[in-house]
């Protein structure tokens, strides 16, 4: 058997990659849902879906389908569902919990900045996360809107920029937590720095997340904080 003799790479080769990323292994250890990245040629986008394949190998069964993207799949304690990340109703990523057999998803967030991946509680019944809340509201009017995202920036601060973000001044990272069954996101933190990060205590009573300290350089420099669940 000869080898194929090698090439230089090609533009066009970039259709072809396949890119899986965000591996988790489901609560009894039988299942690993994940991500796969591709990219439409027509469109000039990527595009990204969950992917579920079974732990002893198999062949992988595609979970979610759109021309959107789908991300941050996230195990309910039970193994009964699925949360995950997705703009398929806009250009902001919001919270999507479905059942794991498959079926239709229910969408849990509806935030201007969109949402970022669940933390589940360990009863299963509340998904923690963080989300950037803007300070200033945009302008319900199109018009009024874009000369608001056309406006001077004023920056004051060391750290104004995250790749995949754009500019951050204008907006915190702040905790929320939802229901599983639906309802209005109840926001967590009132901090005017970022907290991020949060995890469950093991009870489900308390919280752990990170929180930068703030200061004009403000790059990251975080502490350790714990708080109620309630």
């Amino acid at each position: 058997m000869t080898n194929a003799q090698p090439r230089p790479i090609t533009p066009d080769d970039l259709y072809a990659l396949r890119i899986p990323s965000d591996v988790q292994l489901s609560p009894d250890g039988a299942r690993v849902a994940y991500v796969l990245t591709t990219i439409d040629r027509e469109a000039d986008e990527y595009r990204a879906c969950i992917w579920i394949v079974p732990a002893k190998g198999g062949e992988p069964i595609q979970f979610t389908r759109g021309a959107k993207n789908d991300s941050a799949p996230r195990w309910s304690p039970d193994g009964q569902a699925l949360a995950f990340l997705s703009d398929r109703d806009g250009s902001s990523a919001q919270l999507y919990v479905i059942p794991s057999a498959g079926g239709e998803s229910r969408k849990l967030t509806a935030l201007e900045s969109g949402a970022g991946p669940a933390v589940w509680s360990p009863d299963g019944r509340r998904i923690l996360f963080a989300a950037r809340v803007l300070k200033d509201a945009p302008p319900a009017d199109a018009e009024a809107r874009k000369r608001w995202e056309q406006r001077p920036k004023f920056v004051t601060r060391g750290q104004y920029k995250d790749d995949g973000q754009g500019y951050t001044f204008d907006a915190v990272s702040q905790l929320f937590v939802v229901g599983v069954e639906g309802g209005e996101p109840q926001r967590l933190t009132h901090a005017d720095v970022a907290s991020r990060a949060p995890a469950w205590s093991p009870d489900g009573t308390q919280l752990a997340f990170s929180r930068n300290r703030g200061g004009a350089a403000d790059y990251n420099l975080s502490d350790i904080w714990i708080a109620d669940a309630d």
